[in-house]
């Protein structure tokens, strides 16, 4: 059985897949740093990570709305674009942190790009 998808329902469907996939990022970074704090004894105790939040929000978020809004080719490079940047600012003084947030945004991507590959085959 075939589904399709009325265009009327795309916008929905879109928003709740960002959602989905930025619930997905944080819950994967979670159990990476609760992994990393039940292994390693850290120097600080999260003084100064409050760019993870920052990033996340306002870089992570608006890319994710960006990447299932735009075509293939826009969409891989600003996941470039976002991930050149975390590694460019901050790699250098937090590189642990900044590896696991790649880690944990690669999923969501794949996750958005295979959806919105999907959506574009079963629109009306």
């Amino acid at each position: 059985m075939r589904i399709k998808i009325n265009r009327d329902y795309l916008f929905f469907i879109k928003i709740t897949i960002v959602m989905f996939c930025f619930f997905l990022m944080v819950w994967i970074h979670d159990i990476g740093y609760d992994i990393y704090m039940t292994y390693y004894t850290p120097r600080s105790r999260g003084v100064g990570l409050g760019f993870v939040f920052i990033y996340s929000v306002f870089f992570i978020l608006p890319s994710f709305f960006a990447v299932i809004f735009s075509p293939l080719r826009w969409g891989v490079m600003i996941v470039a674009a976002v991930m050149g940047a975390l590694f460019y600012l901050w790699f250098g003084s937090n590189p642990l942190r900044v590896i696991l947030m790649a880690l944990s945004s690669l999923l969501p991507y794949a996750i958005l790009f295979v959806m919105n590959a999907w959506l574009k085959k079963r629109i009306k």
